[in-house]
């Protein structure tokens, strides 16, 4: 193909060429807008972080309504262990009880004989009295077993009747601090949305300001830009155009690949970096799914919760949040998480520093540098990108990595 160079017409008439004396008032006023727009920048950013302050607090309310739910869970599963334990020692108490009454029958219709020093005396000759002597002994020693076994039994039944009333206890805790987690939840979600609400239009106006103070100063330079931009028009033209032709001949014959994750066939057990990579594939098959609070589990996206003042309302929203988005992608390779990002940390002993990461590698983000501070979780696919759930109104989504906050990374299964 061969190349053809655009030639641009000559201007009828030069532009206007400010004089020096407008040069100079209106460098000073570009100066002024100058000095302005760095006071407005300055502020923007300093909005920014409250805004991902707040934020964060509200992602760590929510994320500790999930460890509410998973402690409440534990809770109900040890009340039914003790069941169980309380039900097989009132049974163990019946059967000891029974035998010991069946004894004292047998001891009854024997005539009273049966466990009586006054039946020694009765005996017509030495070896009788040998003979009911050992006999006396016996029955003696038995019933004294029963008994024991008896008393036992109670005892058996006491600490699983103690162990079952200290398990409703705590699942009533693990209930209670799960219904003041949401409360405290909806509430900080509300008042954190009402104040990024406010802060955002701030925000915006101070851009909007932003910008009015660039086309200004953009203003002042433009004439004399344009001036001398005029004399070299004609060249810059015919080089855009070349640079223009030379771009659509490099498209020519490019192309796209496009891959799936598959289904691991490697084994539960362990790490790998395969396995890794697997789990970082897999979860690209969520991108563009919604974020929906308490979403998501190893089968996939469910719905979410919602606070019950209307602080935030996810019930009715599809998808995942960060730690059920983690939990799900781990599962696609057989290995289970937690469902609540502190957990989730610890699913590991093998920590990786940033420079580390690899693939698959899960990355945390803690409100105070702390592991119980601990408030977002994403899966890191390298070349320093990461997939996550972000937060409620979004979805799920390739970004890049951030380290304001961030707390450390766990290999799950290392």
């Amino acid at each position: 193909m061969t190349a053809t160079l655009v030639q641009v017409p000559v201007a009828s008439a030069a532009p206007a060429n400010p004089s020096d004396g407008q040069l100079r008032s209106a460098g000073a006023q570009v100066a002024q807008r100058a000095a302005a727009v760095g006071r407005l920048t300055a502020q923007v950013a300093s909005k920014d972080a409250e805004i991902q302050r707040l934020q964060d607090l509200a992602e760590l309310a929510m994320e500790q309504y999930n460890k509410a739910q998973a402690d409440l869970q534990a809770a109900d599963a040890a009340q039914q262990r003790t069941k169980v334990a309380a039900t097989a020692a009132q049974a163990e108490v019946r059967r000891s009880r029974q035998a010991a009454q069946d004894f004292a029958r047998s001891a009854y219709v024997a005539g009273g004989l049966v466990g009586s020093y006054g039946a020694l005396f009765t005996a017509a000759n030495p070896t009788e009295f040998l003979l009911r002597a050992d006999y006396v002994g016996y029955t003696s020693r038995h019933q004294v077993d029963l008994l024991g076994q008896v008393d036992r039994a109670k005892v058996r039944n006491a600490n699983a009747d103690s162990a079952a009333r200290l398990a409703v206890v705590e699942r009533r805790l693990a209930a209670a601090e799960a219904d003041r987690a949401k409360v405290v939840a909806a509430r900080r979600v509300a008042d954190s949305r009402t104040q990024l609400t406010a802060l955002r239009a701030q925000k915006a106006s101070l851009e909007a300001e932003l910008e009015q103070a660039r086309v200004r100063a953009n203003g002042l330079r433009a004439e004399r830009r344009r001036y001398e931009a005029w004399r070299q028009e004609q060249a810059a033209a015919a080089a855009r155009e070349r640079a223009r032709q030379a771009e659509l001949r490099r498209k020519v014959g490019a192309g796209a690949s496009h891959g799936g994750s598959g289904t691991w066939t490697g084994g539960r057990g362990g790490w790998s970096a395969a396995k890794g990579e697997f789990v970082a594939r897999a979860a690209l098959r969520w991108l563009g799914q919604p974020y929906a609070w308490g979403g998501g589990n190893a089968q996939g996206p469910t719905y979410g919760v919602n606070g019950p003042d209307g602080g935030w309302n996810d019930s009715q929203v599809y998808g995942f949040d960060c730690s059920g988005l983690t939990l799900w992608a781990w599962a696609q390779a057989g290995a289970p998480l937690p469902h609540y990002s502190g957990y989730q940390y610890f699913q590991g002993s093998v920590h990786p520093s940033v420079g580390g990461l690899m693939p698959g590698d899960l990355v945390f983000w803690s409100y105070d540098g702390t592991a119980g501070g601990i408030h977002h979780v994403a899966i890191y696919l390298g070349g320093g990108q990461i997939i996550q759930a972000p937060q409620s109104g979004d979805v799920v989504k390739i970004s890049s990595m951030w380290y304001s906050g961030y707390f450390g990374a766990v290999r799950p299964g290392s």
